[in-house]
């Protein structure tokens, strides 16, 4: 009853206002003034002038004062009805919140959902933006719930710090006690903008043994690792790591390990990678640090980043010839201490290879990465990613080399023409991703990148018919990762070639492209997507990704520079943001080898 009646008040009072205005706007309509001829104007009024002009607001003032008097009450009225509108909101909003359908969904229910919420393709960061962390934020009951859920406490992902090894520590076993017994995936990595952690002078050392570093205390949980990944950078980390057996790792299944020169100095032996479990293996550093008690028969997937500095070794790895489960291999290669035997080693299972070489005589580092890719037998190789060695013709003769279908290759170190002769070797090929354009080499400007390297791909009958087939017509997918002379014009001549039905009927061997991504490092110069020539491929399927991001901003001349009004530099780095969202960018990147 008091509401409508403070309701009622209200609109009485309102009702009164509008009619007291109307008549007040009546008045001032009919009202003139006798100083119109110089109202919004830059006029300056004389003396007496001034002295009329007082006069004649002297009788108006009242009036003002009247309005604002009624203005204010009214306003007290709505600000007294619109304290208890929102009291009274607030009190139904808590009563309807009790029939939230989030109330009811059983709590097993409500903890898998909270695990679909941690990062997909990595471990949960120790930070509270995400991850468990996150989620006890909410409320007391998501809190409560959160903490009797132990997978959202298994996934870890830490960053050292020289400056909060403590914290890091007690947040480490906060951690570890909450995930109980579930198995672990560990990722632990040094900061890349800070200065890497050194060792402690020896009289300190002893001073701080009592104290415990991240490495340390996940190494009290180390029977229920299960995927880790560790960057070791220091000789004293290597000696801890080193302490483990293989009895304290089982159930250890996926493991990649990167040493620093430093950490390499030590007297380590990793043993513990002779652990039945292990089936996926990523290890970068010496080659002669690799332990050979590794079980090579149980590996399925070996990415291994080797570097011969002082110990001269020949190819193949003596180990190869023990992994016959492996799938995925990965191999870079790194010094001039690698020869080449005469012996051969067959992979009967390995689907895909990514090989990348470095070193070796600069004028014959092709031969020589192609003489060690001959002494592999890969009977069904499927894949295989040349990311930074300039690919050969030579090596798509070989047998098994010539069926791949998945070809991902570093284009900038090829011209259009050897580019072209290696894609003949391959009709199989159902998928190409070039990283960069095909070269122009100028023995004056240095290498141009050759923006009519498409052309060769462009179907154009009669010149490809069924006697002379275009280059790739198996090709469904093609990805350019880093273009910025091919024009827009030429990827529309692509596509159309491709996906039009004439041309797909005067080549039966031609298949219709399925999907084209690319990454353009300039402005877009077509609208490709809405063009009436796709409307029709686009409508059946064809999966189109373009993305363009300008170039860098150079610096400009100003006569600022040197004060406290110099305009900021343009930084020369590329825009990220809708490059991180475009998985399909880092889809063969090292980090997914594993597909963590």
């Amino acid at each position: 009853m008091d509401e409508l009646k403070t309701s009622f008040r209200i609109l009485v009072s309102s009702r009164r206002l509008c009619l007291l205005l109307r008549l007040k706007r009546a008045v001032m309509s009919s009202r003139t003034s006798p100083f119109q001829h110089i109202l919004h104007t830059n006029t300056v009024p004389t003396s007496s002038q001034c002295d009329e002009i007082r006069s004649f607001l002297h009788p108006l003032r009242p009036e003002l004062s009247t309005l604002d008097a009624e203005i204010h009450r009214l306003q007290t009225l709505l600000d007294a009805a619109t304290k208890e509108r929102n009291d009274l909101h607030g009190f139904v909003a808590a009563h309807e919140a009790l029939l939230s359908p989030m109330r009811r969904i059983p709590n097993d229910v409500l903890g898998l959902i909270f695990l679909h919420t941690l990062p997909e393709r990595r471990n949960t960061a120790l930070d509270a933006s995400e991850g468990p962390l996150l989620l006890m934020r909410v409320c007391r009951y998501w809190r409560d719930l959160t903490l009797a859920t132990p997978r959202l406490w298994a996934s870890i992902h830490l960053v050292l710090s020289p400056h909060a090894s403590g914290r890091l520590v007690n947040c480490l076993d906060d951690w570890l006690a909450r995930s109980r017994a579930v198995p672990l995936s560990i990722t632990m990595q040094t900061p890349r903008h800070f200065p890497r952690i050194t060792p402690l002078p020896r009289s300190e050392s002893e001073v701080n043994e009592s104290l415990k570093t991240p490495l340390q205390t996940l190494l009290l949980a180390s029977k229920r690792w299960q995927r880790v990944r560790l960057a070791i950078s220091v000789a004293e980390e290597a000696l801890t790591l080193s302490r483990l057996t293989k009895d304290d790792l089982p159930l250890l299944s996926t493991f990649d390990l990167t040493l620093s020169a430093a950490a390499e100095e030590s007297d380590h032996n990793f043993n513990f990678l002779a652990t039945p479990a292990l089936r996926r293996l990523a290890f970068a550093g010496a080659y002669d640090v690799l332990p050979q008690s590794i079980q090579w028969q149980n590996l399925t997937a070996l990415q291994l980043r080797a570097y011969h500095e002082d110990t001269p070794c020949a190819f193949p790895y003596a180990f190869l010839v023990h992994c016959t489960a492996l799938e995925r291999l990965a191999l870079t290669i790194s010094g001039n201490q690698v020869s080449v035997s005469d012996e051969r080693v067959q992979l009967p299972r390995l689907t895909r290879l990514s090989f990348a070489f470095f070193g070796g005589d600069p004028n014959n580092g092709q031969t020589h990465a192609l003489a060690i890719l001959e002494r592999l037998e890969l009977p069904v190789l499927h894949t295989m990613d040349i990311p930074f060695t300039p690919a050969s013709e030579d090596l798509f003769q070989m047998p098994g080399y010539a069926n791949v279908r998945c070809l991902i290759l570093a284009g900038m170190m090829l011209t259009a023409d050897e580019l072209a002769a290696l894609l003949a070797r391959l009709p199989q090929l159902s998928r190409l991703r070039l990283t960069g354009e095909p070269i122009v080499r100028d023995p004056i400007n240095g290498n141009i990148p050759d923006g009519e390297f498409l052309r060769r791909l462009v179907v154009n009958p009669p010149e490809g018919d069924a006697a002379n087939p275009p280059l790739c017509p198996a090709l469904e997918q093609l990805e350019l990762t880093s273009t910025r002379a091919v024009p827009d014009s030429l990827i529309l001549a692509f596509l159309v070639s491709r996906c039009i039905p004439p041309n797909l009927s005067v080549i039966p061997q031609l298949k219709p492209l399925a999907a084209f991504s690319c990454m353009c490092y300039r402005l877009a110069q077509l609208d490709v997507r809405n063009t009436p020539e796709l409307a029709s491929a686009l409508s059946n399927g064809l999966q189109l990704r373009l993305i363009y991001e300008p170039p860098p901003l150079l610096a400009r001349y100003s006569p600022l520079e040197g004060t406290e009004r110099e305009p900021p530099r343009p930084h020369h780095v590329v825009h990220r943001s809708r490059l991180e969202q475009s998985s399909w960018l880092h889809e063969f990147s090292p980090d997914r080898f594993f597909e963590w």
